[in-house]
């Protein structure tokens, strides 16, 4: 590695260190890499894939429904899900969007 190259690594480097999780995710950093993460770092995640839900222990609501909003697949990934759950599942336009039982 030249100099130039070493400077350009730990420029980034700090960039990185200065982000927040929700800043990370938004620039597609896999959510399971995050220990304890706030309820916003959870949002931000489903916002950005809903399937990271998979990873989401005791997800709200809220995080069900934004996630199935997102990918509708993510329903795939929620335990005992509501009518509008399924409903807002069923809008998707993706033929693998199933939902257990149905």
């Amino acid at each position: 590695m030249n100099q130039n190259q070493l400077m350009a690594f730990f420029k980034y480097k700090k960039r990185i260190e200065d982000m927040t999780p929700v800043e990370l995710i938004q620039r597609g950093w896999p959510f399971n890499i995050f220990k304890n993460p706030t309820e916003e770092t959870k949002l931000a995640a489903v916002k950005v894939d809903g399937c990271a839900i998979q990873y989401i222990e005791n997800p709200t609501e809220e995080m069900k429904l934004l996630a199935i909003k997102e990918n509708g697949y993510a329903i795939r990934y929620i335990k005992n899900p509501t009518e509008e759950m399924k409903q807002e599942a069923d809008k998707q336009e993706d033929p693998l969007c199933f939902y257990k039982g149905k």
